[in-house]
Protein backbone atom coordinates (compact mmCIF):
# COMPACT_ATOMS: atom_id res chain seq x y z
CA UNK A 1 0.00 0.00 0.00
CA UNK A 2 0.95 3.66 0.07
CA UNK A 3 3.47 4.85 2.64
CA UNK A 4 2.06 6.07 5.97
CA UNK A 5 0.94 9.70 5.96
CA UNK A 6 2.43 12.29 8.32
CA UNK A 7 -0.04 13.81 10.78
CA UNK A 8 1.05 17.35 9.93
CA UNK A 9 -0.21 17.02 6.35
CA UNK A 10 -4.01 17.24 6.52
CA UNK A 11 -6.05 15.81 3.65
CA UNK A 12 -6.63 18.28 0.83
CA UNK A 13 -10.43 18.19 1.22
CA UNK A 14 -10.44 19.17 4.90
CA UNK A 15 -11.51 22.84 4.42
CA UNK A 16 -14.50 21.77 2.32
CA UNK A 17 -15.32 19.11 4.90
CA UNK A 18 -15.23 21.68 7.71
CA UNK A 19 -17.55 23.96 5.76
CA UNK A 20 -20.00 21.13 5.04
CA UNK A 21 -19.93 20.04 8.68
CA UNK A 22 -20.78 23.52 9.95
CA UNK A 23 -23.56 23.89 7.37
CA UNK A 24 -25.00 20.60 8.62
CA UNK A 25 -24.71 21.73 12.23
CA UNK A 26 -26.79 24.81 11.39
CA UNK A 27 -29.78 22.50 10.94
CA UNK A 28 -32.10 23.21 13.91
CA UNK A 29 -33.00 19.51 14.11
CA UNK A 30 -29.43 18.74 15.17
CA UNK A 31 -29.16 21.32 17.97
CA UNK A 32 -28.27 19.70 21.24
CA UNK A 33 -27.47 16.30 19.76
CA UNK A 34 -23.99 14.95 20.48
CA UNK A 35 -21.53 14.98 17.60
CA UNK A 36 -18.89 12.35 16.93
CA UNK A 37 -16.25 13.11 14.32
CA UNK A 38 -14.70 9.82 13.21
CA UNK A 39 -11.16 10.20 11.88
CA UNK A 40 -11.00 7.02 9.83
CA UNK A 41 -8.04 5.28 8.23
CA UNK A 42 -5.76 6.07 11.18
CA UNK A 43 -3.67 3.10 10.13
CA UNK A 44 -2.36 5.29 7.28
CA UNK A 45 -0.60 7.58 9.80
CA UNK A 46 2.89 7.02 11.12
CA UNK A 47 2.47 5.14 14.44
CA UNK A 48 4.20 7.88 16.47
CA UNK A 49 2.02 10.56 14.84
CA UNK A 50 -1.12 8.57 15.57
CA UNK A 51 -0.03 8.10 19.18
CA UNK A 52 0.61 11.84 19.52
CA UNK A 53 -2.82 12.70 18.07
CA UNK A 54 -4.43 10.26 20.50
CA UNK A 55 -2.48 11.83 23.38
CA UNK A 56 -3.67 15.28 22.32
CA UNK A 57 -7.28 14.10 22.01
CA UNK A 58 -7.18 14.85 18.28
CA UNK A 59 -6.97 18.58 19.09
CA UNK A 60 -5.17 19.45 15.81
CA UNK A 61 -8.05 17.94 13.81
CA UNK A 62 -10.69 19.61 15.96
CA UNK A 63 -8.95 22.96 15.36
CA UNK A 64 -8.84 22.35 11.59
CA UNK A 65 -12.58 21.59 11.67
CA UNK A 66 -13.29 24.66 13.85
CA UNK A 67 -15.03 22.48 16.43
CA UNK A 68 -14.28 25.04 19.14
CA UNK A 69 -17.07 27.10 17.54
CA UNK A 70 -19.55 24.28 18.20
CA UNK A 71 -21.04 25.29 21.52
CA UNK A 72 -24.68 24.14 21.31
CA UNK A 73 -23.80 20.47 21.54
CA UNK A 74 -21.15 18.19 22.93
CA UNK A 75 -18.65 16.82 20.46
CA UNK A 76 -15.91 14.22 20.40
CA UNK A 77 -13.24 13.18 17.93
CA UNK A 78 -12.19 9.55 17.69
CA UNK A 79 -9.53 8.08 15.43
CA UNK A 80 -10.45 4.66 14.08
CA UNK A 81 -9.16 2.07 11.66
CA UNK A 82 -11.25 -0.77 10.32
CA UNK A 83 -8.08 -2.35 8.91
CA UNK A 84 -6.52 -2.93 12.33
CA UNK A 85 -9.58 -2.50 14.57
CA UNK A 86 -8.22 0.60 16.29
CA UNK A 87 -10.87 2.15 18.55
CA UNK A 88 -13.78 0.22 17.04
CA UNK A 89 -14.91 -0.87 20.54
CA UNK A 90 -14.73 2.77 21.69
CA UNK A 91 -16.77 3.84 18.65
CA UNK A 92 -19.42 1.22 19.41
CA UNK A 93 -19.48 2.21 23.09
CA UNK A 94 -19.93 5.92 22.19
CA UNK A 95 -22.87 5.10 19.89
CA UNK A 96 -24.56 2.74 22.34
CA UNK A 97 -24.22 5.13 25.27
CA UNK A 98 -25.73 8.01 23.26
CA UNK A 99 -28.50 5.82 21.82
CA UNK A 100 -29.53 4.71 25.31
CA UNK A 101 -29.12 8.04 27.06
CA UNK A 102 -32.82 8.06 27.89
CA UNK A 103 -33.46 11.19 25.88
CA UNK A 104 -36.69 10.98 23.89
CA UNK A 105 -36.47 11.43 20.12
CA UNK A 106 -37.19 14.96 19.01
CA UNK A 107 -39.84 16.06 16.54
CA UNK A 108 -38.33 16.16 13.07
CA UNK A 109 -35.19 14.26 14.02
CA UNK A 110 -33.10 13.01 11.13
CA UNK A 111 -34.14 9.67 9.73
CA UNK A 112 -37.85 10.39 9.96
Amino acid sequence: GPPPRRANTPPAGLPALAQALHMLLDDPRLRGLPLLVVASKCDTLQPRDRAELERLGWAPLSRLLNLDCVTEQSWSVLGVSAADGLNLPALTRWLVLRAHSGRPPREGALGE
